[in-house]
Formats: C-alpha cells, structure tokens, sequence
C-alpha cells in the first residue's frame, strides 16, 4: 500500500528479503534468485561443491515455534524448544525490518520456553519475532494484531 516503507539490504547482496522466484537451468548451472523488495540476482553454479549439502547444515537447535493467539488483540505468547542449554536473543520487528523490541536476551536452559509478548504501544498490523541462537539458527515467525 501507500504506507509501504522500502529499504534497501545491500547493494551486492540478497540480505534479509523474501524471495519470490528461484529458478535453475540444469544445462549451463544457471541460477536467478527473484526476490520481493530487492531484486533479481544471477549466479552460475558449475561444481556441486559449491552448494551447501543437508550434511552441511547444523542440527536445528530450535524447534516447535509457534505464536499464538495470531492473530492477537492484546498479548501473544512465543513458544519454541531448545535443544540444548545456550544463549538466545528474541527481538520483534516490524514491516519494514526494524528491530524495536528485544523480547529475551539470554541464556535458556533445554526444553520448552514460552515468552509473553504485550502489544503495548503497538498499531495493528503485521509484526515479526526472530528468534537467534549462538549455534546459528534464526527463525522468524509473524503476528497479526486486530483491534
């Protein structure tokens, strides 16, 4: 809408945009990444060793992420599991990618953590919480506030 706010990652780089569109062309390696609000990018893959492989990949330290109520009028409660004891930031952003709100900033023990997040001081509209771990994994879920 009009109310839209752009904001450019990078300059060379995808940063934190949705993409939309990643096609490939088996023949020459070709891949186009099309992206929501930073554009189109290209690059040519000719040796598999160049892709990330799910052997790669760390275990996922996090699981069961859920927001709910969503969409919420007052409070909505963030649930996530941790597969071990660490250290974990959970910060709220709005539309436009800006953080506002740090929800946690801390060390977790294992298992199940349920964080309450107030909309104090909030419109309603689309929000996220991004959830950061010091083993590397990020994951982000949206909330809807309704009046």
């Amino acid at each position: 809408g009009l109310n839209t706010v752009w904001v450019q990652q990078g300059a060379n780089t995808i940063g934190n945009a949705i993409v939309n569109v990643l096609e490939t062309r088996p023949q020459d390696g070709l891949l186009v990444v099309g992206t929501h609000s930073n554009g189109i990018y290209t690059a040519t893959i000719t040796n598999i060793g160049q892709l990330t492989t799910a052997k790669d990949i760390k275990a996922n330290d996090v699981s069961a992420l859920n927001l709910y109520p969503n969409p919420a009028q007052q409070n909505t409660t963030f649930e996530f599991e941790l597969k071990q004891k660490q250290k974990v930031l959970v910060v709220m952003t709005d539309a436009a990618g800006r953080a506002f709100r740090i929800i946690h900033n801390g060390n977790l023990g294992m298992g199940i953590h349920k964080l309450n997040i107030a909309r104090e001081g909030l419109a309603a509209g689309v929000y996220y919480t991004t959830i950061y771990t010091e083993q590397g994994t990020k994951q982000t879920k949206q909330v809807v506030w309704v009046d």
